[in-house]
Formats: structure tokens, C-alpha cells, sequence
């Protein structure tokens, strides 16, 4: 029979005691993180006329854009968006050549590809209807073509109205909303 000495014995119960006290400070902070991210959810998903939701919104607003939970009552009744919309830019480089570049479009892509780039459609949903991404988004597509040296950007945004069911889509409406110059070593 093996017997343990009194030091031996002291040292397994420390060991016992660290782990509860590891155990429950793990517990605790994950315990925090559930009803801080609950709180947020709840905070974000108040229905938009609530006067609660306009005080402490962006209080949440880094968390829920950070994590891509950032959703909004606009896809639901009574007023879903009636608008179907796709953003591309025009891109025209030092030599005279122009490329054109399409941000992903859901309809074009396979289930698996439609997963991994959900979060363009979300921006572009929240982008085409503000200016204030438009710089960043004609800067990015200049970063992406850097090696044939932009000089200009043109973002470019198609929409048409979604028709009642049973009725066909008009063409889409091509307007230019935002030329961007890019300064020479900018897209660098």
C-alpha cells in the first residue's frame, strides 16, 4: 500500500484548490462574457423607433460591427427593402487601360463561396445607401490593381426595384456615385 507523506498530501491539495480557483475564474469570466453579449443583442435587436436602442446603440456598435452581428429590422415587415442592389467600379490605370471590378454577387456564386463572402453583400446593403465607405471601398480596389498602377476609381452602383411575386425584374440602373484619384504611391 502506497502511503503519501504530509508534505506530498499538501502539495495535492493545492493543486486540487488551484484548479477549483482556475475553474471558477474561467467560469465566471465566461459567465460575464454571456450577459455582456446578450445585453448587446438585446440592445442592437430593439425595434428602431425604441428611444432605449437610440441612447445605447453605440455603446454596442464596435462589438456587434466586429463580430459581424450587426443585423437590423429592415429585411422584416412592415417595409422589407424593396431595392436590389450590386456595387462594382470602373478602374482606369497610368497606361490608358481600364479593368472592371465587381464586388460578389450571392446570385453568382455557389452555396459554399455564398457563406464565405456573405459579409460583402452585408456592407455593400449598409454602403450603397451612405457615402461615407465609398472612399475606403474605391481605396481598397486600387490596393487590389496596385500593380498596374490606378490612377482613377469610378464606384459604380446598379439597383432596380424587386417586383411583387409573379412579375419580371426591370434592367438594372447604372449610377456613377463616387470617382476616386488615386495619388500616385497611394495604392501601394
Amino acid at each position: 500500500m502506497l502511503t503519501r507523506s504530509e508534505e506530498e498530501k499538501e502539495l495535492v491539495r493545492d493543486r486540487r484548490v488551484t484548479r477549483l480557483e482556475r475553474r471558477w475564474l474561467r467560469r465566471t469570466l465566461i459567465s460575464v462574457y454571456v450577459v455582456c453579449h446578450l445585453a448587446a443583442l438585446t440592445i442592437w435587436l430593439l425595434p428602431p423607433a425604441s428611444g432605449l436602442r437610440h441612447g445605447l446603440q453605440g455603446l454596442v456598435r464596435p462589438y456587434m460591427t466586429l463580430t459581424g452581428l450587426d443585423q437590423n429590422w429592415q429585411m422584416f415587415s412592415p417595409n422589407p427593402d424593396g431595392i436590389d442592389a450590386y456595387m462594382a467600379a470602373n478602374i482606369v490605370m497610368a497606361d490608358g487601360k481600364t479593368a472592371y471590378y465587381e464586388y460578389p454577387r450571392m446570385e453568382k456564386l455557389d452555396y459554399m463561396t455564398k457563406y464565405r463572402e456573405e459579409r460583402y453583400r452585408k456592407f455593400i446593403e449598409n454602403a450603397r445607401a451612405t457615402s461615407y465607405d465609398w472612399p475606403l471601398m474605391c481605396s481598397w480596389i486600387a490596393k487590389r490593381y496596385q500593380s498596374q498602377h490606378p490612377v482613377t476609381v469610378q464606384l459604380l452602383k446598379f439597383q432596380r426595384p424587386v417586383p411583387p411575386p409573379g412579375q419580371p425584374f426591370a434592367n438594372f440602373s447604372r449610377t456613377i456615385v463616387y470617382t476616386y484619384k488615386v495619388a500616385s504611391g497611394a495604392s501601394k
